[in-house]
């Protein structure tokens, strides 16, 4: 859902059948670099950009059974875009807000799927999120590739943030190479890979590289091997 430079649009495809995707609804506010999440049930956006008139707090949901509209879920404590978002079953999770100036907002915010209403602060991350990927099993996220300078955001750095308990993001490990925009995270209930992105300053130097770790096992990343185009900002 949501595109540049304010698109509300919604759609949707069935995991089991290829084909074009369908158009599901629209969101409440069109917008871009929000964040999404999903439980079983429910899908959900988080704040995001609205161009030319600035960032937004808003929070939609849909019910992913019924094709519609989305309905207003809440707010996010801050208003920000370049944000990301992980999930358990039960909370969705977006980080990058609470902005602090020069370097990217620090700030957690958490929701419960199932009852509308404001996010709540849940912790801050050791660095700022800006432009991260992250990606969770049912108990941990995982968070890294960031955009900025190396002492303020730490583009190889991986925090780890327990969903369960909330408190601050700590560092799990490190890439096994530097990611700003556009690398993106794939998870299952084992193992997390980012993969392209590319490096400051220029997007010339846009990746191939692809990364793993084990959720349950700190420690730096393993190379897992190449995507066969240099990519970035995709998901």
């Amino acid at each position: 859902g949501g595109a540049a430079p304010a698109t509300d649009h919604i759609d949707y495809l069935t995991i089991a059948s290829e084909g074009d995707s369908i158009d599901f609804g629209n969101l409440s506010v069109g917008r871009y670099h929000s964040s999404s999440c999903s439980s079983s049930t429910r899908g959900v956006w988080m704040a995001g950009y609205v161009h030319p008139s600035g960032d937004v707090n808003t929070i939609d949901y849909v019910e992913i059974a019924t094709t519609g509209n989305a309905l207003d879920f809440g707010d996010t404590t801050a208003t920000e875009n370049n944000v990301t978002a992980a999930a358990s079953p039960t909370r969705g999770f977006c980080f990058g807000l609470a902005p602090t100036g020069a370097v990217a907002g620090i700030g957690i915010n958490m929701i419960t799927f199932s009852s509308t209403g404001n996010a709540v602060d849940f912790g801050d991350g050791s660095f700022g999120f800006n432009r991260c990927a992250a990606g969770s099993n049912n108990v941990r996220a995982l968070i890294a590739g960031r955009q900025g300078p190396s002492s303020a955001y730490r583009g190889e750095m991986i925090q780890k943030f327990n969903m369960a308990s909330g408190g601050n993001a700590v560092n799990f490990g490190e890439l096994t190479r530097s990611r700003a925009p556009g690398n993106s995270a794939v998870t299952n209930a084992t193992r997390a890979v980012w993969g392209g992105g590319f490096t400051d300053p220029s997007a010339a130097n846009m990746s191939t590289v692809i990364d793993y770790v084990q959720f349950e096992t700190s420690g730096n990343a393993t190379f897992f091997g190449d995507m066969g185009l240099k990519r970035d900002f995709y998901t």
